[in-house]
């Protein structure tokens, strides 16, 4: 069995996926098609059990676990490759500024430590693959590799990522989940990023005031070179009729003194067809400090707002901007990206 169908979680899998694509959503379990979370997506739809949602029930639940027999079974895997065509203001994580105005001073930000951007292309290329080594309980394994180029300015970056998850089923609609994840940037202007976070978390799925509900919560340890970083993170998402699946989340993150990192957030989501095509939104805001700047504090506001939207039949696009209120101006910007998601190519 292949992971696409099951672990994209998107509604054409489902039998029904004429009927969530209305533009009135008058059942939870249509909302949840376009939830975040695949098991809200699951335990939405299995409780109402429409009719043709019984192969995507079936398939979800296999590759959750819940028809293992005993030792470790192998449940599926899956493979993919994906081209990339994307803009991004910011390319290579630089200063946006080009002077630094400090205590009546002024200083030149020099050229290569100066932002760029322009039209990306490249290549993703990942996969996955699922074991189950107790009822409702399984080992995710999976990486993705990916190449961009900025042809304008000559830059690439490379990204390496590696991840093994385990959720353990606590009964009901209830898991444990603990993860392990490597993240690895390498430019060719010399930057290089690794990254290792460990994570542990509770997961519980409900209905409520006519609704279905998913509510977690988790620890989150992220390790580089330079420092360690422990961060709390809760969410709830609700698939609510007639609105869609909307999620809100917020994290508190550590301050780690001398390092510019995320201290505090929150985000919003919300899918739901719009004019009969999927459509996301996204707000996310984020508080960063910790860093100083010749003996000046540094600390950030980043509000973030995206739109992603089926464009064309095999094509979605995702639209992203980003604004950051720094406490010194240099680090003030505006960015913007525009990606092109393709059909993925499976193997």
């Amino acid at each position: 069995m292949r992971l696409g169908g099951a672990l994209a979680g998107v509604a054409a899998v489902v039998g029904v996926a004429a009927a969530a694509s209305a533009e009135d959503l008058t059942q939870p379990w249509q909302a949840a098609l376009g939830a975040a979370s695949q098991r809200l997506s699951l335990y939405s739809v299995t409780r109402a059990a429409p009719p043709g949602s019984e192969e995507y029930i079936a398939g979800r639940a296999h590759l959750m676990g819940v028809d293992h027999k005993a030792g470790i079974e192998f449940l599926g895997k899956d493979w993919f490759a994906r081209p990339i065509l994307t803009y991004e203001s910011n390319f290579n994580d630089k200063i946006p500024g080009r002077t630094i105005k400090l205590g009546g001073l002024t200083f030149v930000v020099a050229p290569e430590d100066r932002a760029k951007g322009g039209g990306v292309v490249g290549l993703r290329a990942g996969g996955a693959a699922v074991w189950s080594y107790a009822q409702g309980s399984t080992i995710t394994a999976a990486t993705e590799v990916g190449l961009r180029y900025l042809p304008a300015h000559d830059l690439t970056r490379v990204n390496a990522d590696l991840s093994v998850c385990a959720t353990n089923w606590l009964g009901g609609w209830t898991w444990a989940d603990a993860c392990a994840a490597y993240f690895h940037i390498n430019r060719n202007d010399g930057e290089e990023v690794d990254e290792r976070q460990f994570s542990l978390g509770l997961t519980n799925d409900f209905s409520a005031a006519g609704a279905d509900h998913e509510i977690s919560g988790g620890l989150r340890l992220t390790e580089r070179p330079a420092y360690s970083k422990t961060s709390v993170d809760l969410s709830w998402e609700g698939a609510l009729p007639q609105i869609g699946a909307l999620r809100m989340g917020a994290m508190w993150g550590e301050e780690i003194p001398g390092q510019n990192t995320s201290v505090r957030g929150v985000n919003l989501r919300l899918a739901r067809p719009i004019r009969d095509q999927p459509t996301v939104i996204g707000i996310d805001v984020q508080w960063t400090k910790g860093a100083q700047i010749f003996g000046f504090d540094r600390t950030d506001r980043i509000v973030g707002v995206s739109v992603q939207r089926q464009v064309w039949r095999d094509v979605t696009a995702t639209l992203q901007l980003r604004q950051t209120d720094s406490s010194v101006d240099v680090f003030d910007e505006t960015t913007a990206s525009l990606d092109f998601s393709f059909a993925n190519w499976r193997f």
